[in-house]
């Protein structure tokens, strides 16, 4: 994480935690004030918009405060790099997609390519690194590529509900493993209100995912052209991200 916006980030930490009043078993975000209704395309109403619910654009970055029961609140920042091909091996070497960091702290870096296939926002691939340096303990690839989230009319219709299916390709240590992946995405809510910094409150769309992946059963709220606002955990786990600063370019 770049040093000079540490300061910053822990006293916008602070202040999201009050403006949202949340809880880490709270389900919808509730805000007093009238939520922005989005646009078929996506888009917020009035306001131009024309990125659907996740903008993939270079230079884009999202910092997040992340919570778990019992320990002290951390940071992500995700930062949309550049354009470049992804890496091997795996079923989608080569192909360009943007290259999505994520950093908790100055060490843990995890490296994602993502593309926008129509509406849908999708992964090719993703490495990890051993803490501290640029030497890959994981590398995983998904076919077909994983969706991160659909924002097409049927998928952004309150109950609109579909199945999602691809073969996981993890490679650590050496070896090779393909295991395959059922997820059930629900939408929960399509004007969910949520506090967005720096734009006030805006009608988030509310999604869940069960199935047999990592982080399946987590819950996300995502604004129209911001992307995601809040991330809550499987049931039982109690942790949460909520978005507590933004840059658009």
């Amino acid at each position: 994480m770049v040093p000079t916006i540490m300061r910053s980030l822990l006293v916008a930490m602070s202040a999201a935690a009050l403006a949202c009043g949340e809880t880490a078993d709270t389900a919808p975000i509730d805000m007093p004030t009238a939520a922005v209704a989005p646009t078929p395309d996506g888009g917020a109403a009035g306001d131009g918009c024309r990125g659907g619910y996740l903008p993939l654009t270079v230079g884009a970055r999202w910092a997040y405060r992340v919570t778990r029961p019992g320990d002290l609140p951390t940071m992500k920042v995700q930062t949309l790099v550049r354009l470049e091909a992804v890496p091997g091996p795996g079923p989608h070497a080569g192909k360009p997609a943007m290259r999505l960091e994520t950093r908790k702290g100055k060490e843990d870096l995890t490296v994602s390519w993502m593309v926008l296939d129509g509406a849908r926002a999708v992964r090719y691939a993703e490495e990890s690194y051993v803490r501290g340096t640029s030497r890959v303990n994981l590398q995983e690839s998904w076919d077909p590529p994983r969706l991160r989230l659909d924002s097409s009319p049927a998928h952004t219709t309150a109950r609109a509900a579909w199945r999602e299916q691809y073969i996981e390709h993890s490679r650590a240590s050496g070896v090779t493993r393909m295991t395959p992946h059922s997820e059930e995405w629900t939408v929960a809510d399509v004007a969910a209100p949520c506090l967005v910094p720096g734009r006030g409150t805006l009608a988030c769309l509310r999604v869940r995912k069960r199935g047999t992946s990592t982080d399946a059963g987590k819950t996300y709220w995502f604004a129209p052209c911001v992307g995601k606002v809040r991330e809550e955990g499987r049931p039982g786990t109690g942790q949460t991200e909520q978005l507590i600063e933004l840059s658009l370019p």
